[in-house]
């Protein structure tokens, strides 16, 4: 039993690994490298599984898991972090979240069926949640906006016509702008704030969604399917995260492109719809820091739904500023979690 363990732990250890090349690997070239990035997270938490069932015997293969955790402790911490760094604060502090609030539209977990959600509820949620200064939304449509307008007591919005994303704000807009995708409904704004005369300027993103939910929470809970159905349905479910892998790629190198373009320090937030361990996030990523990797301790999953443990949502700053607070609230009101961080401007 321990042999049939040990190599288990063996080739899981492998698997590992090679998922640590993953930000390395376009998916345009390699498309199987951005599924190594979907399944980081049931990686780290199998890897935590087996140091748990090694200490627990008493044995030193241990080091398996332990070596291989170790190996890639930053890339680790994009799942789960163990607490946050010290940092230096001389400036501003703002409040700023990040929600997809999938069309106010709330799923009963029992029934299956949505409801819209009420202004009651919405403002039963911001009465125990301080409002941020600044907040972004994603999946937001003109209605719900207006229904956020007449709760949130923030003056200042953005919000293209056509778009999906829409940026709420304490303090004054003095310019915006707008990236209609191509083949896709998603988009990205940025607006420039003004905050005691100095300016920042701050990205709402939505890019493409891998659109296997429905699909694949049939797969999994399906009892009746036959074999050849749960097949073509897997077939189904690689091809669309392949195509969507290759959207959201081209997506994010237009979002990092606006990024490098700006005269000012930078709050990015949104739905990337990729975990931490994949490309699109080492794109956006790069030179800029994570809330939930400066600040957060424990799991920071911010998806609602059957696959556990996905971070999809993100709140990244300007290296000048300091993440002071990071927090996912755990709320159903939409398939994903809100993400709400205090950051100082310095």
């Amino acid at each position: 039993m321990i042999k049939i363990v040990k190599w288990v732990n063996i080739a899981l250890a492998v698997i590992t690994l090679l998922s640590y090349l993953a930000p390395n690997i376009n998916p345009e070239k390699f498309w199987p490298a951005a599924m190594f990035g979907l399944i980081f997270p049931v990686l780290v938490i199998l890897n935590l599984l087996f140091i748990l069932f090694w200490v627990f015997n008493k044995n030193m293969l241990v080091l398996i898991s332990l070596a291989t955790m170790v190996i890639g402790f930053n890339s680790v911490k994009g799942v789960i972090n163990f607490g946050s760094k010290n940092q230096r604060t001389t400036g501003k502090s703002i409040t700023v979240g990040t929600y997809n609030i999938e069309g106010l539209m709330r799923l009963n977990p029992k029934s299956k069926e949505y409801r819209k959600l009420s202004k009651d509820d919405l403002k039963e949620f911001f009465d125990k949640n301080k409002i941020p200064d600044v907040i972004c939304f994603q999946e937001i449509t003109t209605n719900n906006r207006k229904t956020l307008q007449s709760i949130l007591d923030l003056p200042y919005f953005y919000q293209h016509t056509s778009l999906n994303t829409c940026i709420f704000s304490k303090y004054p807009i003095t310019d915006s702008g707008s990236i209609v995708f191509s083949k896709s409904y998603n988009s990205a704004i940025w607006v420039d704030i003004e905050i005691n005369g100095k300016k920042i300027r701050v990205f709402d993103f939505h890019l493409q969604s891998n659109t296997v939910k429905n699909l694949t929470e049939k797969t999994l809970s399906s009892e009746e399917l036959q074999a050849r159905k749960k097949y073509s349905s897997i077939r189904k479910i690689f091809s669309r995260i392949k195509h969507a892998t290759d959207l959201r790629v081209n997506q994010a190198k237009q979002v990092k492109a606006l990024i490098r373009k700006s005269p000012y320090p930078v709050l990015v937030c949104g739905d990337m719809n990729d975990t931490a361990q994949s490309y699109v996030y080492a794109t956006i990523s790069d030179g800029l820091k994570d809330s939930f990797k400066e600040s957060a301790f424990g799991f920071g999953s911010t998806y609602n739904g059957k696959l556990p443990f996905l971070r999809i949502d993100y709140i990244f700053t300007s290296e000048e500023m300091s993440v002071l607070s990071h927090k996912v609230e755990r709320v159903i009101f939409s398939d994903h979690n809100p993400v709400f961080s205090t950051i100082s401007l310095n």
